[in-house]
């Protein structure tokens, strides 16, 4: 199948990759890390290819969409729905997140043009499948800065949302010196300063546990306002939920889908990589994943401290998920009033 790869030149170009069919299906991402390794197809100015767009048959086909925050069992669910014929799953695909970064943009006219050009990039997603087939999108973490303008682009779209508990994502932001330097990333480009405990303190010198329970908060933000906006298109599940009853999940999931999309069945069920890491061909263990967050949360018990305090102090905000933070993520109860939560 032909791949979008990426926007090129600065969005002038869009390059597409020739992938076989049987390797997209297996690959954990859609994006330069598994895709620069297959020969390009074509690559067309941008211009020709929102044209090709346009002329696709039909309004937007439906998209079933999976945010999350980073490690929360993502990629691991799309491998799973991925492995039904019927469905095309496309994980973390970067002209997502290139439209993404460019997304936060204030100016109104480069705001405009960006949505002209998500528009044209979901609707190329929703169209790869044949007629009776579903679209699924993970996409990157960042996009979460736009999950309504995304449900807004495709209407007849819904999707997941999976969050996380503040210990569990901060233990596996910790586990690797990689995430560590993914958590300094992701902070400078989230801002300069934040008020924290009545003063003014860098982003740049809060500890790593710190810096990740800011970008924990940072994505209750998000997910407030996408459910405040979108309830009935989004169902919230939390990553301890999905990794202790993945099979339930998605058996809900697939009844959503013929439910909410009008299809029939999922298709054959290819069992090859079921079950398996979502980053690696070993089998899923959800008994050796507990055993190891609860060894970790006890060596990084001091970090996790601060990190605690830290939402304790940005919790009495308003316009926050005040329960959700208060608990730090373990109380899901606030969202269940107005979205349905899957427990």
């Amino acid at each position: 199948m032909d791949v979008f790869n990426q926007f090129l030149d600065d969005f002038r170009k869009v390059e597409i990759r020739s992938v076989p069919d049987d390797l997209f299906r297996k690959q954990s991402f859609h994006d330069q890390r598994s895709l620069n390794q297959y020969s390009v197809a074509r690559i067309v100015s941008i211009d020709a290819w929102m044209d090709e767009a346009a002329k696709m048959p039909g309004s937007h086909r439906p998209i079933y969409w999976i945010f999350h925050l980073a490690f929360t069992g993502s990629t691991f669910l799309s491998r799973q729905l991925g492995a039904f014929s019927k469905i095309i799953a496309f994980r973390e695909p970067y002209p997502l997140t290139q439209l993404a970064m460019l997304f936060r943009n204030p100016q109104e006219a480069l705001r405009k043009e960006v949505k002209a050009k998500l528009n044209a990039t979901l609707k190329w997603y929703a169209n790869q499948g044949s007629e009776g087939s579903i679209c699924s999108i993970k996409p990157h973490d960042i996009v979460n800065y736009f999950i309504p303008a995304a449900l807004q682009q495709s209407p007849n779209s819904s999707g997941i949302l999976i969050c996380s508990n503040l210990q569990m994502f901060i233990v596996k932001c910790l586990k690797e010196p990689v995430r560590r330097e993914w958590i300094r990333s992701r902070l400078t480009s989230c801002g300069a300063e934040l008020s924290v405990a009545g003063r003014s303190r860098s982003l740049l010198s809060l500890t790593d546990a710190e810096a990740a329970a800011w970008i924990w908060f940072g994505f209750s933000l998000h997910m407030m306002n996408a459910v405040t906006q979108f309830p009935a298109k989004l169902t919230i599940v939390s990553s301890d939920t999905l990794q202790t009853s993945s099979h339930e999940i998605l058996d809900e999931i697939g009844t959503q889908l013929r439910q909410s999309m009008g299809l029939a069945d999922l298709g054959q069920l290819d069992a090859s990589f079921v079950g398996q890491h979502s980053k690696s061909n070993r089998a899923f263990d959800s008994e050796s994943e507990a055993q190891e967050h609860s060894i970790l949360a006890d060596r990084f018990r001091g970090e996790l401290a601060l990190a605690e305090k830290l939402i304790d102090n940005l919790s009495q905000f308003s316009d926050v998920p005040q329960r959700f933070l208060q608990s730090h993520g373990n109380d899901l109860s606030e969202f269940s009033e107005s979205v349905r939560v899957l427990v």
